[in-house]
């Protein structure tokens, strides 16, 4: 049976593409990670995604191809699944695409459990989280640091400074 180049199997193509890109970046990211950390609730969202694209898809909702398009999406989720997580020379890893250090405002640490902490890396209308081991921290800090990242006591006290400037300007 041939394969028709129309919407379902452009569908297809396409997410064919995605796991291809994924596959790339998941040895790219592989090799850049300096500090590793992982995703909170990352793996629970993946297989909700998951299952809801793969019931839409045998409900006819998406292609006609429901068997090619889930084994895609399927390979899809495996893949953001197990591509690494952490801190990179370019930034924060934390999926398919990576948070670049210079669209980060701040960072600030906060305990997660017993034995891990929380990074929260704070960026115009959105955060990323990582978890790392609580002896991972300075680790993380000082990589943090090293790329021009403010901590959060920094950042505040440049804002208040930049405002304290602002208003003895107007006088």
């Amino acid at each position: 049976m041939p394969f028709p180049l129309d919407f379902d199997s452009g569908l297809v193509i396409l997410m064919a593409a995605f796991d291809i890109y994924l596959i790339i970046r998941f040895f790219q990211f592989r090799k850049q990670i300096i500090v590793r950390g992982t995703v909170p609730a990352r793996l629970i969202m993946l297989v909700i995604i998951c299952i809801v694209f793969c019931v839409q898809a045998y409900r006819g909702a998406f292609t006609r191809y429901a068997w090619a398009f889930n084994i895609t999406v399927i390979l899809a989720v495996l893949l953001i699944a197990v591509t690494p997580c952490g801190l990179s020379k370019e930034g924060i890893l934390s999926g398919v695409f990576p948070t670049l250090w210079s669209k980060i405002y701040y960072y600030e640490f906060e305990p997660y459990s017993e034995k891990k902490i929380r990074l929260r890396a704070h960026l115009a209308t959105s955060e990323r989280n990582l978890i790392f081991d609580k002896d991972k921290q300075a680790q993380a800090e000082a990589h943090l640091i090293a790329n021009n990242v403010l901590s959060f006591a920094k950042y505040k006290e440049l804002s208040k400074a930049r405002r304290e400037g602002r208003n003895s300007g107007k006088k």
